[in-house]
């Protein structure tokens, strides 16, 4: 399974790229989101 890391609020942007890739290749995706994507600025 592809795994995208997701370390900064802006790495979100590319989420609905993976999504749409994943989606037409009917694979599965997995994204990770860490403490620093989701600590407040």
């Amino acid at each position: 399974i592809p795994t995208y890391h997701f370390h900064q609020p802006e790495d979100a942007e590319e989420l609905s790229g993976i999504l749409s890739h994943a989606y037409m290749a009917r694979k599965p995706v997995a994204v990770l989101m860490d403490a620093t994507f989701w600590k407040r600025q």
